[in-house]
């Protein structure tokens, strides 16, 4: 049975072979950081490359910082200001009055790594605040972006025209949703290791019978040709044994 550490360790492994990731480090630590990552979107050179990277914290990766982009327009981005984005804030202290700090990822709910709501400011552009979606990835150090969506306020705003409101709401409720899908594939997870467990242990068990059914078959040969040398032999084994 292959863990999530095994996984990686045989992409990794064929990576370093083809050239596309050097580093080291805690392999099971990489090993998370690398399945956050490609769940996030990221291709595999680059959620790789990114995973085994040896320092820590949203900024330490200075390759390729930016993983494609999924079927709803979600980036995984290690270094936003490296593309000019400004982190405004999370998305539970923007809104007040939240009861939490993050969604958790582990199949119960209450443990496990958390995605939290953010903000990011893009630079101005004719007198008019840019922002966007997000949250922050704790497994993968880095920030999942949605970028199909720029929340834009009128020009000349005195304030962020309520768009800040509304980003970070809707950075909590991506973390949320794919807070969800982690903690559903963290379940399935769980169970098909369990499934697997069964399957090894029903294996273990049937070879065990097949060696038994055999030893029987030994024994009862052994019988038959005992009672056919003495026909009285059950008879004289009760009586003096």
């Amino acid at each position: 049975m292959r863990t999530k550490t095994d996984i990686f360790k045989i992409a990794y492994g064929r990576a370093r072979i083809k050239g596309q990731v050097e580093g080291g480090g805690n392999i099971n630590r990489i090993a998370t950081r690398y399945t956050s990552l490609r769940k996030s979107g990221m291709r595999l050179p680059n959620a790789l490359a990114v995973a085994v990277a040896t320092k820590t914290g949203p900024e330490w990766y200075h390759g390729p910082s930016m993983g494609a982009p999924n079927e709803d327009g979600h980036r995984c981005v290690t270094a936003p200001s490296a593309y000019g984005l400004r982190f405004a804030g999370y998305s539970d202290e923007i809104i007040g009055g939240s009861h939490h700090e993050g969604w958790y990822t582990a199949h119960d709910g209450i443990t496990g790594e958390v995605y939290r709501g953010c903000v990011f400011r893009l630079p101005g552009k004719d007198h008019m605040t840019r922002l966007l979606a997000g949250y922050r990835d704790m497994a993968g150090d880095c920030y999942i972006v949605d970028f199909s969506e720029v929340y834009t306020s009128i020009p000349l705003a005195k304030d962020d025209d309520g768009i800040l409101y509304k980003a970070a709401r809707d950075g909590d409720r991506m973390a949320q949703k794919d807070a969800e899908e982690c903690r559903q594939h963290d379940y399935k997870w769980q169970k098909a290791n369990e499934w697997a467990d069964l399957c090894d242990q029903i294996g273990k068990h049937e070879c065990e019978c097949a060696a038994a059914a055999t030893e029987r078959d030994r024994m009862r040969k052994k019988i038959e040709e005992i009672e056919g040398e003495f026909l009285d032999i059950a008879e004289f084994a009760e009586n003096n044994l």
